[in-house]
């Protein structure tokens, strides 16, 4: 049996419905308007109908019918309305945002010209871990040696530690080997000495970033921490989402990392699928000078990460962010202790399919694209409940919208889908205005919350 085309079916499954529609009005209509038995049995013993009961009987029926419609007129409606997302978005295909063909036109469209400077320095943060030659051999391997963009590898160490630097050097001249002078103790907090390795680590970046930024002059840099493994098209994700960026001022980070990109919970055949972020993901990211320019001067002692994830500081401004993430951290020792890693970081998903930059139009990424398509879009899908979004077999659309009310309900929400549930400054991980999407069990899952938002509460916490 041939397969109709998804519009074809669309078309049929509206017919149905209407048709359905039609034969239950027509069905209610016939039965409203019979007589009722009492009423036969009166006329046949010859007997005149009382009047006032009649007007009332008919005064009564009349407002049934129109509940019993009215009622009818919802299902419909919500059958539409199903029926409608599930076209848009190209039958039963969950793909998500950013398909080769938009059903909807595209407004704004980016620029031709490149508009990424020629030279990247791509900035290897390194301390007291030999393993550094794990990324760096990587970064060597995938690092493109011609085209319009050459990459600098400028490795910044901090600690003093003499094998890391031995394994630095042995690179000789591919790269730019650069040394933290500043190693004197840092005075904290007597409940923060625990933690004094992060305010180590706050006082390395800002150092690296002014030499990267002020003294090398680069404009641009790809900031990789010394235990990422990274993806065969990580540098080519870098040079055609960084146009976007150094287009689009309401973009100020390209993150290589996917925060929920466990395997269990993202479509790991589209490495072709980007997403605007209001969290600050990291692991992996790109920024231009004027950025660090302007973060500088209230660069914070610890906590650097956290930092740029308070709304004061991003200004509601976005990061792009992958679905399959072209980073992996292998680094479970660290100041961190392990934090997350053996629940979460450790099962994130390395990109390893080919993407074909070159044919796709990233200009869905532009904020004014972006919000008047990815989240009309969003708040069009048919809402239902995560248990329903949960159900193998449900009958649900392949992309729907669970809602969510308050920050308890969304954390009980991220638990059972094995997301990370915290939040920074109100921001939960892979927000953008409050929508997180999943993809699970087949199904792309949009948590989002209820309309007219009113933007993030940093209360939450």
């Amino acid at each position: 049996m041939a397969l109709l085309p998804v519009r074809s079916k669309t078309r049929l499954a509206f017919s149905v419905a209407f048709l359905l529609w039609l034969v239950a009005f027509i069905l209610l209509l016939n039965r409203r308007l019979a007589p009722s038995a009492a009423e036969s049995d009166s006329h046949a013993a010859g007997q005149p109908p009382n009047s006032r009961f009649l007007a009332a009987e008919f005064i009564n029926r009349v407002e049934q019918q129109q509940k019993e419609l009215q009622q009818l007129l919802v299902e419909s409606r919500q059958l539409a309305e199903a029926l409608r997302a599930q076209s848009s978005i190209g039958g039963n295909k969950a793909g998500g945002i950013g398909e080769p063909t938009s059903p909807r036109p595209v407004m704004a469209k980016l620029s031709p010209a490149d508009s990424l400077p020629a030279s990247i320095a791509v900035l290897v943060i390194a301390c007291n871990r030999p393993t550094v030659r794990r990324s760096l051999d990587q970064i060597f391997k995938y690092m493109p040696t011609s085209g319009p963009h050459q990459f600098h590898v400028i490795v910044s160490q901090d600690c003093g530690h003499a094998e890391t630097a031995s394994v630095i050097q042995s690179y000789g001249n591919k790269l730019v080997h650069i040394r933290q002078p500043d190693l004197s103790p840092i005075s904290v907090p007597a409940k923060e000495r625990a933690l004094v390795g992060y305010y180590y680590i706050s006082r390395h970046f800002r150092w690296a970033f002014d030499q990267v930024f002020l003294t090398m002059n680069y404009t641009a840099a790809i900031v990789v921490e010394d235990d990422l493994d990274i993806a065969p098209d990580f540098f080519d994700y870098f040079i055609h989402l960084g146009r976007v960026m150094a287009q689009d001022p309401t973009v100020w980070c390209v993150s290589a990392w996917n925060d929920n990109g466990k395997s269990n919970l993202i479509d790991t055949a589209r490495s072709d699928l980007f997403y605007r972020t209001d969290f600050f993901p990291g692991l992996g990211w790109m920024l231009l000078r004027p950025t660090w320019l302007e973060l500088r001067t209230g660069w914070p002692a610890a906590y650097w990460d956290d930092h740029m994830r308070k709304a004061g500081v991003r200004r509601g401004r976005a990061c792009l962010r992958p679905e399959v993430s072209r980073s992996y951290t292998f680094g479970r020792v660290g100041v961190s202790n392990g934090l997350y890693f053996d629940k979460y970081l450790r099962f994130i998903e390395l990109s390893k399919r080919p993407v074909n930059y070159a044919a796709m139009d990233l200009s869905y990424l532009l904020k004014s694209n972006y919000d008047s398509y990815y989240l009309d879009r969003v708040y069009k899908l048919p809402s239902v409940t995560l248990d329903i979004a949960l159900g193998v077999g449900s009958g649900a659309p392949a992309e729907v919208r669970v809602q969510y009310n308050g920050p308890k309900e969304f954390v009980a929400m991220a638990k059972r889908l094995d997301i990370m549930p915290d939040f920074k400054d109100g921001v939960a991980r892979c927000a953008y205005s409050g929508v997180v999407p999943v993809f699970k069990s087949g199904r792309r899952i949009h948590l989002a919350p209820g309309r007219p938002w009113k933007g993030y509460d940093v209360t939450w916490k």
